[in-house]
């Protein structure tokens, strides 16, 4: 943090192993986690890789800030600012890629 500009760094804590505490423990160590996730600006997730709890949406979340930031990052760079720049992602598009300046084709209906 010392060594990047702060606002392009994201910052996640993790707490990892939810399923081996009680839940009066659980609550304890949450509201700390929390509270120090706030104080250092971080995200806070609780997860459990044995029972899988939250592991993908926690993957999910940081796959999709990666992503708008290194989009925003490069509309940045290129002076581009209208929405029509913009890469769309449609899930029922076979083209990933499309703008408001082409025609989705139909291959996929």
């Amino acid at each position: 943090m010392k060594e990047n500009d702060p606002s392009s760094v994201l910052l996640f804590l993790v707490g990892t192993k939810k399923d081996l505490s009680s839940p009066a423990m659980f609550s304890q160590i949450e509201q700390d986690a929390i509270k120090l996730s706030e104080e250092i600006r971080a995200e806070y997730w609780a997860v459990s890789a044995l029972s899988g709890e939250s592991v993908k949406e926690f993957f999910f979340r940081v796959a999709a800030l990666t992503f708008e930031a290194n989009v925003l990052a490069e509309l940045e760079k290129s002076g581009s600012r209208r929405i029509g720049d913009v890469v769309r992602i449609n899930s029922n598009s076979c083209n990933l890629y499309a703008t408001s300046q082409k025609k989705q084709s139909n291959c996929c209906q």
